[in-house]
């Protein structure tokens, strides 16, 4: 690195002023690491993220959309959840195509 970490006398070892300031980056280093895995494994289970939701009116006239939506925010509250109005047909095409992971129809 350039310059001591250590200062040794045949009694002791101490840090040095640029050890002490290496030591401190290195355990916020260290935080930040394990901060990213616990995000990782968040995202993993699912808990993260973004959901892009179709829905028809009638669903969220009926309370359907709501009502599902509500236990779904209390238990995943870190999802975001993109929600478009839009009528089956359109919903399934964009299902099809990636742009919705998920819709809400009406039942015939």
């Amino acid at each position: 690195m350039g310059t001591a970490l250590l200062d040794r006398s045949r009694r002791s070892v101490r840090l040095t002023l640029p050890g002490q300031v290496f030591l401190q980056e290195a355990r916020k280093t260290l935080n930040q690491a394990d901060t990213a895995l616990a995000a990782v494994r968040r995202a993993g289970r699912g808990e993260t993220g973004r959901i892009s939701i179709g829905y028809v009116a009638w669903a969220a006239y009926a309370g359907v959309l709501t009502t599902s939506l509500a236990g779904f925010r209390t238990t995943h509250p870190e999802v975001e959840l993109q929600l478009t109005e839009m009528e089956m047909g359109l919903q399934l095409a964009a299902i099809a195509g990636g742009a919705l992971d998920f819709g809400y129809v009406r039942p015939r």
